[in-house]
């Protein structure tokens, strides 16, 4: 199992404060969520702050989450600068061939993403393309969400043909985690319920722990 602390969630005025004592912790994964105000109502940040974050932080695994309509203007800048995990969302229907060898050339994996109202039912061709499958939780675009747990009924279909990672993104704190991780996910991004916390190297041991435990 592994725990996604969310970007989003972080001070953006320091975010090396931010980032640092997790990464001192052996959290090595983090979640970056790139919105480009069309395909969600919000703005967050492009590849100038991510490279600030790569320079900083060679060892991180950055995982990039795409909420744009047309991802191939920066999907391949993002690969250039080091991200490992990338992922798109499917309601953008993507020439999944494109995306995929585009990550074969940069050694990195592809992740397809879902809204918590899009079927996956239609996509079964495109999901066996991709390395991992994001399930969203919440309507993408802003953090601090309720976490919305029918979505987690989609991951009994998806197992019928996909035995990928799968992650999930949206409302994740100490008692969702656990639903979440008996539901049969295996990857948690989680931004406020780290970022927010008095202690968030404390949260995010706690979150992965409550995960681990649900399963064991």
């Amino acid at each position: 199992m592994r725990l996604f602390p969310s970007l989003l969630s972080a001070d953006f005025s320091s975010l090396e404060k931010s980032i640092s004592p997790l990464e001192k912790a052996g959290f090595k994964d983090m979640h970056l969520d790139i919105m480009d105000g069309h395909f969600v109502p919000n703005i967050s940040y492009g590849p100038p702050v991510v490279e600030s974050i790569v320079k900083r932080f060679p060892d991180l695994n950055l995982d990039a989450h795409l909420m744009m309509d047309n991802p191939r203007l920066l999907f391949e800048k993002f690969l250039q600068l080091g991200v490992k995990l990338i992922s798109i969302h499917a309601e953008i229907e993507p020439d999944i061939n494109w995306f995929q060898e585009c990550c074969r050339n940069y050694n990195a994996s592809l992740g397809l993403v879902f809204n918590p109202d899009t079927s996956i039912t239609d996509y079964a061709n495109k999901i066996r393309k991709v390395d991992y499958v994001l399930l969203m939780s919440v309507q993408p675009g802003f953090g601090g969400q309720t976490f919305q747990p029918d979505v987690l009924e989609k991951i009994s279909t998806l197992r019928s043909y996909f035995q990928g990672p799968v992650q999930i993104d949206g409302g994740i704190n100490a008692e969702t985690i656990k639903i979440a991780a008996g539901a049969g996910v295996d990857w948690f991004v989680a931004g406020s319920a780290v970022f927010g916390a008095e202690d968030p190297v404390a949260a995010a041991k706690s979150l992965l722990k409550e995960a681990e435990a649900a399963v064991s």
